[in-house]
């Protein structure tokens, strides 16, 4: 069923093609051998239509604690190193529904082993489609990477092995006045899950900063739909775009994120506000400090513990 994305209630909703998201289809290069249906979309939005809440809850199509099958339908190149990849339950009449809480994440299991013998395994964060049948993976594809380069290689009709849903940290409306997000790259996506549970909520008036960095212009995700979601929620959501390399005509922010650009463009500490980092390693140690040996929290660290940020107001991906 499509909707469109300028209602609260049906953002809410089911599936929105890239025309109801304002963006051409020819941004975007679609596979020849995709099995979709020409009016399905990759870009559909999170969460279940709100009146079938209230019905008997399907079966999830992930398993927590083991790796259960999934089976590509789609995908699409959606810039030079990333690719958007629909999954579906093998049995796709099966009944069962993608089931992810907020924020949480998948992990994916490569079918061969590291050098020491290992299983090679990386998390994911879904970009939409909770409460179909659907499960999308916005995947940046490293050259040097494992399962980046595994998953691209995938065919129509492939499976995969996935685990989860595994929570990073739960949100609940208004917990807070106001989220402050900050992402590099793929670490979009958790921050994307996180707006589309408060923008998809009428109830939830937190208000959002969202600072994206990326190497050059073209790295942007999902540029056209954070655009559109800016349009609409222009009061409630703010998206910041940083470039190392910005061109001639850039009207956005250059560099890299520090503490100067986080004391210009995002709320100052306050037990009101939550900072959430997502990024590469170098650059969640610039901003919040790396996490610790076990991957607990640790420390707030670098430009947000100059800034006087405590450990109470950040969350590090």
């Amino acid at each position: 069923m499509l909707r469109s994305l300028l209602s609260r209630r049906v953002l809410a909703g089911a599936a929105v093609t890239s025309a109801a998201l304002g963006v051409s289809a020819s941004l975007y290069k679609r596979s020849s051998t995709s099995s979709a249906s020409p009016s399905s979309s990759p870009w559909s939005v999170w969460g279940a239509l709100a009146e079938n809440a209230k019905a008997k809850q399907p079966p999830s199509m992930l398993h927590p604690k083991k790796f259960v099958d999934l089976k590509l339908v789609d995908r699409t190149d959606v810039n030079h190193n990333s690719i958007l990849l629909r999954f579906r339950p093998v049995d796709e009449e099966d009944g069962s529904v993608l089931d992810m809480s907020f924020a949480s994440f998948i992990l994916v299991k490569a079918p061969f082993k590291d050098e020491k013998g290992k299983p090679v395994v990386r998390p994911y964060t879904p970009v939409g489609s909770n409460g179909t049948n659907n499960m999308e993976l916005l995947v940046k594809v490293y050259p040097n990477g494992k399962v980046g380069p595994y998953l691209k290689s995938l065919s129509i009709g492939d499976t995969v092995k996935v685990k989860g849903p595994l929570p990073k940290i739960k949100y609940e409306a208004n917990m807070k006045k106001s989220l402050s997000l900050i992402a590099g790259g793929s670490g979009l996506t958790p921050m994307f899950q996180i707006m589309h549970a408060v923008l998809t909520n009428p109830e939830d008036t937190t208000k959002l900063h969202f600072v994206f960095a990326n190497v050059a212009e073209e790295d942007i995700l999902l540029r056209p739909v954070l655009d559109l979601m800016q349009r609409q929620w222009p009061e409630q959501l703010q998206v910041h775009y940083v470039l190392e390399k910005a061109p001639e005509n850039w009207h956005g922010e250059t560099g890299y994120v520090d503490a100067d650009k986080i004391r210009r463009l995002l709320p100052p500490p306050s037990d009101d506000n939550m900072v959430l980092v997502c990024g590469p390693p170098p650059m969640l140690k610039a901003i919040a400090g790396p996490k610790a040996p076990d991957y607990s929290q640790g420390e707030v660290g670098g430009a947000l513990k100059t800034l006087g940020f405590k450990e109470s107001q950040v969350f590090k991906f």
